[in-house]
């Protein structure tokens, strides 16, 4: 008797892999959009630092002032970008489906193979 086929998408990988894929392929959509949106809006953040710093500086001292020293420096705007991390984490999540799939269709058609006949008698046990 055959085994009874498993269809793939019965596997709960191949939809999580799908779904990685689609936000794989929406990131890639949308990633030109988003760093336009957050360049305009990084700007907008520092201008409003530097309005900030001016009106710290007017009250401050001369040697502050002629420094440029502020109390709090802002954050570099390299740690403002996060599409990287998250294209690397679903390109991981995809990784894992992808093995996942691969080694379910492995054991699926190796239990589906007949028992080798045996080496002495030639007959099935």
């Amino acid at each position: 008797m055959a085994a009874p086929r498993i269809s793939l998408t019965d596997s709960p990988w191949f939809w999580i892999g799908l779904f990685a894929w689609a936000a794989i392929l929406g990131l890639i959509a949308i990633g030109p959009k988003y760093a336009a949106r957050q360049q305009g809006l990084e700007r907008r953040q520092e201008g409003r630092e530097t309005g900030w710093r001016n009106r710290v500086a007017d009250g401050a001292s001369s040697d502050a002032v002629a420094t440029g020293a502020t109390a709090d420096e802002p954050a570099p705007a390299l740690a403002r970008r996060m599409l990287l991390p998250l294209f690397g984490v679903l390109s991981l999540v995809l990784i894992a489906a992808t093995w996942a799939i691969l080694i379910r269709r492995v054991k699926v058609r190796a239990a589906a193979l007949p028992d080798p006949p045996t080496a002495t008698t030639g007959i099935r046990p």
